[in-house]
């Protein structure tokens, strides 16, 4: 009886009847390295069986299955890094624990372009709009950017970016999200996220944004937060919670650390970023062919 491998997420089972020959791991390699071509709701069955893969000496096989699952490990272990990284400030006890709007030189948000008749626009005619699903936990997340008419930079001077501001969520379930803006360009945000601009004669934003990512600093957050429809968090609670502030020779050393660790992340990041499967242009050997093709 041969051994048996589930094939297209267990939709159909392909039986290996030929063990001698063929390695199970190798053909289900083979056979992922080959995408089969839409065919909408129709079974891709009867695909699956006209292709054909060349067939190396077992030992070769085995050899190519070693080194395709030594690769899976290396991407596992950068996966786990990525899902695992959570910079961690110790805090010391002698560092005086102070109120957000102690080190803060301005604490705003921004409002709705709708309440304001100001219209979503194209890149070239407007000015970048972070919303909270732009704002998380580190970094911003400008994958599918949003842009509104440049006016609404003279009607919400006050919520205009700077690069060095720390943006926080303040409304819905991504409260506490929290990242920098390290742009130089026109932008503003909306009535979801707010905008410490830190005093930074007293406090790096690293900093600043590390402390408030963190876990103990969150749920102080979600404690103080108002359960309406959405639940939220005011400007005055949000300036009033306390953060520990190291002296800034320490805070610089800090920051440091952060940022060797943070290029040891993208680094991984970089790694697997062509492997995604969301990525079209992931490569993709083509290692099989169809008969006739």
């Amino acid at each position: 009886m041969g051994t048996t491998i589930s094939v297209l997420n267990g939709t159909r089972k392909m039986a290996c009847k030929q063990a001698a020959i063929l390695d199970p791991r190798f053909l289900f390699n083979m056979i992922r390295s080959r995408p089969l071509e839409s065919v909408g709701y129709q079974r891709h069955f009867s695909l699956l069986k006209e292709l054909e893969i060349p067939i190396p000496p077992l030992e070769v096989q085995k050899e190519i299955v070693a080194e395709i699952e030594g690769y899976q490990k290396v991407i596992d272990g950068a996966r786990a890094v990525l899902d695992n990284y959570r910079p961690h400030i110790p805090i010391h006890p002698d560092w005086p624990m102070v109120k957000i709007r102690e080190v803060s030189v301005r604490i705003t948000k921004g409002s709705s372009p709708n309440w304001q008749g100001i219209s979503y626009t194209k890149k070239a005619e407007g000015v970048l709009f972070i919303t909270s699903e732009n704002v998380g936990h580190g970094e911003l997340l400008l994958e599918k950017p949003k842009y509104v008419e440049r006016r609404f930079n003279e009607i919400e001077s006050k919520s205009i970016l700077q690069r060095g501001d720390v943006l926080t969520n303040i409304v819905g379930a991504s409260i506490g999200r929290t990242a920098i803006f390290n742009m130089d360009l026109a932008a503003n945000v909306n009535q979801a996220v707010c905008v410490i601009r830190p005093n930074t004669d007293l406090i790096d934003s690293t900093i600043l944004m590390r402390l408030m990512n963190s876990r103990s600093f969150i749920q102080k957050l979600l404690g103080n937060s108002v359960e309406n429809a959405r639940a939220n968090v005011s400007m005055g609670v949000l300036g009033d919670l306390e953060i520990a502030l190291p002296p800034l020779a320490t805070q610089q050393a800090i920051v440091a650390e952060i940022e060797a660790e943070q290029a040891l992340v993208n680094a991984n990041r970089e790694l697997i970023a062509p492997l995604r499967e969301e990525d079209p242009g992931r490569p993709r050997p083509r290692l099989g062919r169809r008969r006739g093709s």
